[in-house]
Formats: structure tokens, C-alpha cells, sequence
């Protein structure tokens, strides 16, 4: 049966079209209906994050700025459930995840340089920072 269809699309090239923009639609449809669905379940994650993993180890590259690490500390404990988007990525998240590590000494002294070395960049107490300093907080916040 299958060989005959296609026996029929080989020999009309519009139906060979038609076929193949059906498909596209069918999957575009399907991942739309799948996507909503996602999101009236887990409102606070983008669509598709299931696909990539969650776990800090999985980083490769370092962040090179205190602002890219501010965003990824911010995001990562976003995904995790401790900060809300509504919350934003100032005062009120840092407070937040502050609480929240409180029972974890080393994991609250990282992420308060982290957040104190981000508001001296952003409210100009520190003009310039080392990238070497940078890059071990990334590598000491990825060890928690």
C-alpha cells in the first residue's frame, strides 16, 4: 500500500509537495499543542529547557564577565525552583538565594562575593576586576 502512494507522489511532483508540506505542518501543529501544554505545567521554565541538562557540570566554557555570572547564578537557581521570574535579578532574588543557601556556609560566602563584586561593577565601587577572578568564582560556584 505504502509503494503505491509513493509509486503516485514520484510520478506528480506536486504531490510529492503537498505530502511534504502536510508533514511540516502536522509537526509544527503537534510541537505547538506540546508547547502549551508544557508551559500550563511548568510556567516558570522556557520551553524545550528539558532537552538540555540542568547540572552546573555540564558547562564548558567559563563566563567571562561578573555580569554573564550574575545572569547565570540568577537563572540557575531560577531553574531550580528558589527564585521566580517575577522576583527580577535584583535585591529581592539575591536575598532569596541567600536564604535559601543558608545552611551551606562556603556555598553563601561564593555567591556573596559573586553578588558584591557585580553590584561594585554595576554601582561603579569597583571600576576594574581581574578575569582570573572571574573565572574562579565561575569555577567555585560550579563546585557547589
Amino acid at each position: 500500500m505504502l509503494e503505491s502512494i509513493f509509486q503516485v507522489m514520484a510520478e506528480t511532483p506536486v504531490l510529492m509537495v503537498v505530502f511534504v508540506v502536510d508533514l511540516i505542518l502536522i509537526f509544527t501543529i503537534v510541537f505547538y499543542v506540546a508547547k502549551k501544554i508544557y508551559q500550563k505545567k511548568r510556567p516558570d521554565m522556557g520551553f524545550m529547557t528539558w532537552f538540555t541538562r540542568f547540572t552546573l557540570k555540564s558547562l564548558k566554557a567559563p563566563t567571562h564577565t561578573i555580569e554573564g555570572l550574575y545572569d547565570l547564578v540568577v537563572s540557575t537557581y531560577t531553574r531550580r525552583g528558589v527564585v521566580t521570574r517575577e522576583m527580577g535579578k535584583g535585591f529581592r532574588a539575591r536575598e532569596k538565594i541567600l536564604e535559601h543557601t543558608k545552611e551551606k556556609e562556603e556555598a553563601q560566602q561564593v555567591l556573596r562575593t559573586i553578588f558584591e563584586t557585580y553590584e561594585g561593577k554595576m554601582y561603579g565601587g569597583v571600576k576594574t576586576y581581574e578575569q582570573g577572578k572571574i573565572e574562579e568564582l565561575f569555577h567555585q560556584f560550579k563546585a557547589i
